[in-house]
């Protein structure tokens, strides 16, 4: 009978934890500016990749899109913001399709192949209170950079 109500009161704690959510996450307010050498960056996406080394296990990438002018808002699973801790900062804006190009190859990037990986990438941010974030780029060599 003790371990009835035992496990009963168990599952009705577990319920009230996830019901009131507790399980959650809480999200840091991330934004910023893009930069690619001298220019804005005018589309493209950013992504925060939990750094392993530094960062808590589990922990989810925050991405978000670059807009016309150089802003990205950080969203983590549809919800703004990123979880606090350590993220490899990952970038990719790609250059337009070349006219006659097979649509099948890849598209190049107008960013070194070093900022599109979180194995490669030398960009590494705290996330421990919002703000701004700005990420500038050293430009690709003999590519538009916006």
């Amino acid at each position: 009978m003790l371990r009835r109500v035992l496990q009963f009161g168990s599952l009705l704690s577990l319920i009230a934890f996830v019901g009131c959510g507790y399980g959650a996450p809480t999200l840091i307010p991330v934004t910023g500016t893009v930069t690619n050498g001298d220019a804005i960056a005018t589309d493209g996406m950013v992504a925060f990749e939990p750094d392993a080394e530094k960062g808590i296990p589990g922990q989810i990438t925050a991405t978000a899109l670059i807009e016309p002018d150089g802003k990205y808002i950080l969203y983590t699973t549809a919800k703004e913001g990123a979880i606090p801790g350590w993220y490899k900062v990952i970038v990719n804006i790609e250059a337009p399709a070349v006219p006659g190009a097979d649509p099948y190859d890849p598209t190049p990037s107008k960013v070194r192949a070093e900022y599109t990986s979180p194995e490669t990438t030398p960009l590494s941010i705290e996330v421990k209170e919002g703000g701004d974030f700005n990420i500038v780029l050293e430009p690709k060599d003999g590519v538009e950079a916006n």
